[in-house]
């Protein structure tokens, strides 16, 4: 099987891009799961329960449920796959700058007239930046290296469809 530059580029391009959509899908996820943690001691303990539970279950059995959820062929699990590996990162990074986050500041924005949207804006996510830079890095590290296997399980383009083909084939240029 010869592959030229150019298909090599393709499918490059198409994970990067499924894992880039997956991280986003998985960050964005984290950031609302944020807003609705500060809303009171149920959805505190709603989420963090649903954050243990993203983290005890292996990424490759999301793989796998996903792929007979959507198909062999389907775009769709490798974006969820990324997306599912990014929230928890996220999310346990967010969830830890939320509960350290200065309750006596809070207090004070509170009182000197904060509303809620200027006290996440101009308090609370200028204090979370750095852990969830630190965990977006991590994240989307993971994320790559997830969809590059979730795309060897099962999907018809991308760098894992190749290796395992290539592998499939015995053809070692490929691998």
């Amino acid at each position: 099987m010869q592959e030229g530059a150019l298909t090599i580029a393709e499918n490059t391009v198409l994970t990067l891009a499924r894992t880039a959509a997956g991280f986003l899908v998985g960050a964005t996820t984290a950031l609302a799961l944020g807003l609705l943690y500060t809303l009171g001691p149920l959805a505190r303990e709603t989420i963090r329960a649903l954050n243990t539970v993203l983290q005890s279950v292996s990424v490759l059995v999301w793989s796998l449920v996903l792929f007979m959820l959507f198909g062999v062929l389907s775009p769709v699990p490798p974006v969820l796959v990324a997306a599912l590996v990014t929230l928890p990162i996220m999310l346990s990074a967010l969830l830890s700058g939320l509960d350290s986050a200065n309750p006596r500041l809070i207090e004070l924005a509170v009182l000197l007239g904060a509303d809620r949207r200027k006290l996440y804006r101009d308090l609370l996510l200028p204090s979370l930046l750095p852990a969830l830079t630190g965990a977006g890095r991590a994240a989307l590290g993971a994320a790559l290296r997830i969809s590059v296997v979730a795309e060897a399980f099962g999907s018809s383009r991308g760098i894992g469809y190749m290796i395992a083909t290539y592998y499939s084939l015995a053809e070692p240029r490929g691998v």
